[in-house]
């Protein structure tokens, strides 16, 4: 359940927050697929506009996220950083931790109290950036793009599977295959952001273009995380839907 808003007045300085939080919303996911690791600077500056405009101009919220959601994922993230900082090499493990950025964003797309046009731009910069990201590996799997790491350009002798924009080939399955969750949920459940037969097309091209780069990354993992969360969403919705998705998985897994 995304935040809704009613502003206490409509003055000017209501709009360029909600302008302002829009764009660092929307940097932030394009932060994920085109940057290597690190957690962007952008969410953080989402973070505190979020915490300014609640406080200081402040608006009433008519939705707001559950309780028991916000509390489980703060303690998901308190256990992956005690995790880490107890872990043998923990210098190692504090750094992977910034490839959980786009869990952040996911909790930012919920909780920013936008209208339903600003979440609506997000959404379509983050699809769009996971679907530039796919192509990219892609690309690479073909041996139609140089594979870049920091400064130095390599081969594919050098890496032995696509890991299009990101620092690794299983972060790039991993940020796809949210994308691809997303794409797919919002293609079978009504009443999205996307609705009309054009916004059904791009959906379907998100989802092709990221699982066709989930593949091509040979990250199995990937592929046990990615089919429950996507047929869990759902069932939840309408189980005639889960059950076509199911039986599309089952095919193209008997086929791989």
């Amino acid at each position: 359940m995304a935040v809704e808003l009613e502003i206490l007045n409509n003055s000017k300085k209501h709009i360029v927050i909600e302008n302002c939080l829009t764009v660092l919303v929307s940097l932030f996911a394009v932060s994920i697929y085109f940057s290597k690791s690190g957690l962007s600077v952008f969410g953080i500056a989402a973070m505190l506009l979020m915490v300014y405009w609640r406080f200081v101009p402040g608006y009433i919220q008519k939705a707001t996220v559950p309780r028991s959601v916000i509390i489980c994922f703060s303690l998901f993230f308190l256990d992956l950083f005690f995790s880490s900082y107890l872990s043998v090499n923990s210098h190692w493990a504090l750094s992977e931790l910034g490839k959980y950025r786009h869990l952040l964003f996911g909790g930012l797309l919920f909780a920013a109290p936008l209208s339903k046009k600003s979440r609506g731009i997000c959404l379509v910069v983050f699809l769009l950036s996971a679907l530039l990201d796919g192509m990219t590996g892609l690309l690479q799997y073909f041996d139609m793009q140089y594979w870049k790491s920091g400064v130095v350009f390599w081969t594919r002798g050098y890496y032995d599977r696509p890991m299009g924009n990101s620092s690794d080939p299983i972060l790039f399955a991993d940020n796809l295959a949210l994308a691809f969750s997303a794409a797919i949920t919002m293609f079978f459940v009504e009443r999205t952001a996307f609705a009309n037969t054009k916004e059904k097309a791009f959906l379907i091209i998100v989802a092709v273009a990221t699982i066709a780069g989930v593949i091509v990354s040979g990250s199995r993992g990937v592929w046990v995380a990615i089919v429950p969360a996507s047929l869990v969403a759902l069932f939840y919705h309408n189980w005639r839907n889960g059950l076509i998705l199911s039986s599309a998985f089952l095919l193209v897994m008997i086929t791989l």
